[in-house]
């Protein structure tokens, strides 16, 4: 939660059609991101934010709540043309009716089982095995085709991956790799658009939460 007014910033513009981050200080000299994702296409950035919204230190705050109002009120001070078209577009029908759609569609995989591919830190492979009821990141589901198209040539024992299956709404390390992802399938994992990059090592994490 953001409670003092921001002090210093630095405003950072992306080339992905509109995403901008502000880099911040507040009066107590704390440091944090205000990232706001771009809304003309709605499509999730390769790191899986989601169009149009806000991230705090990259956590997605949640529409129409406190801190979504205090992070718009911040921006607002700081007058920037850009900005102020982005505050608008946050308060108004149009990105709650977005919002919907795109919720709309994560609820589509709801109780249907739904392999997907990650990767981590050190170039290593994850399959994650949603069961019907893990989170599936937004980026993953607008490409589900192409991630269906490789895992259903894995062979889901002797395949090169760290395989995760859901527990409870955390996935838990099941299969550690005990072979090398064949040159086909690295091949096709090169092209994935929608290919999650982890900042984390699957060889030391059991345990993973998708926000």
């Amino acid at each position: 939660m953001i409670e003092n007014n921001i002090k210093t910033y630095k405003i950072q513009r992306w080339m992905d059609g509109g995403s901008v981050s502000i880099i911040c200080k507040n009066e107590i000299d704390e440091k944090y991101t205000i990232h706001i994702q771009q809304h003309n296409i709605l499509i999730s950035g390769p790191d899986g934010k989601m169009p149009g919204r806000i991230y705090l230190n990259n956590k997605l705050v949640k529409e129409r709540s406190e801190n979504e109002a205090t992070i718009l009120s911040l921006l607002e001070k700081l007058k920037d043309t850009q900005l102020q078209e982005k505050i608008n577009y946050i308060g108004s029908e149009e990105y709650l009716k977005n919002n919907q759609k795109i919720e709309n569609q994560r609820l589509d995989f709801i109780n249907s089982e739904f392999d997907w591919i990650a990767k981590d830190i050190y170039g290593n492979y994850g399959l994650f095995s949603s069961k019907g009821s893990g989170i599936i990141p937004m980026n993953v589901i607008e490409d589900y085709k192409n991630h269906q198209k490789i895992t259903q040539k894995i062979d889901l024992v002797n395949n090169g991956f760290y395989t995760y299956k859901i527990h409870e709404d955390f996935y838990v390390k099941t299969i550690p790799p005990n072979t090398k992802i064949t040159k086909s399938i690295i091949n096709e994992l090169s092209k994935l658009r929608s290919l999650i990059k982890l900042n984390l090592s699957f060889e030391d994490t059991q345990k993973i939460i998708f926000d």
